[in-house]
């Protein structure tokens, strides 16, 4: 039988949690638990750490001491890894991405201004457990905003993934098979109505992840 005796109990993913924000909770990097050995078997099923699903299970290793050293007189800065964390969005209009956009992201009472891409994507520094944002895009005299939930994105090998991802998109029907059929072909699929792997595949490089 396997010893465990190095790790805490298993952790049960909760809404709204990423392996960032649960790797800043434990003081360790999200590299550390993804790549352990007792966490094989998620990364077969999930193999996008950025993505996981409410009930999974983790093992969180212990934290590891190592020793600097330095002077006594002397000033030393330390970084801790993986603090902040990139967040990456793509914005889209009738399928044409919103090019050059000015934008003000607001996350957790911190505001961000930029200018979207030549690809509709805007790029920012959040705090890996931050959980909600208010987007604004400045389009001429018209501003929108777009509210942001931050981890809540469900793997896009479950059914609630896919669906999250077809409405993020536009593709808001009664049912999911009509959904999937008008995706299909707008992207120049075979209009199956069916989740194979090119449709995934598609899915997966239009929403971005």
């Amino acid at each position: 039988m396997k010893h465990r005796s190095s790790l805490v109990p298993t952790y049960r993913v909760r809404q709204g949690e990423c392996l960032n924000s649960i790797a800043l909770a434990h003081g360790i990097t999200w590299q550390k638990i993804w790549n352990h050995g007792d966490n094989s078997a998620l990364r077969d099923r999930r193999r996008d750490p950025n993505v996981l699903l409410p009930g999974d299970e983790l093992w969180i290793p212990e934290k590891s001491t190592r020793t600097e050293v330095g002077g006594t007189e002397a000033r030393h800065r330390f970084v801790r890894l993986q603090v902040p964390s990139k967040l990456r969005l793509r914005l889209l209009e009738f399928e044409k991405p919103l090019v050059n956009v000015p934008y003000t992201l607001d996350v957790d009472g911190k505001a961000v201004e930029g200018f979207t891409d030549q690809e509709g994507i805007l790029e920012c520094m959040i705090a890996p457990n931050a959980k909600t944002g208010l987007l604004r895009i400045c389009q001429g005299s018209v501003v929108r905003e777009v509210r942001v939930e931050l981890g809540v994105l469900d793997p896009l090998n479950e059914p609630s993934g896919v669906v999250q991802r077809l409405g993020n998109l536009g593709y808001s029907y009664a049912d999911v098979t009509s959904a999937v059929r008008r995706f299909q072909a707008d992207v120049g699929l075979k209009e199956s109505g069916k989740l194979d792997d090119a449709t995934r595949a598609a899915l997966r490089d239009r929403h971005q992840s």
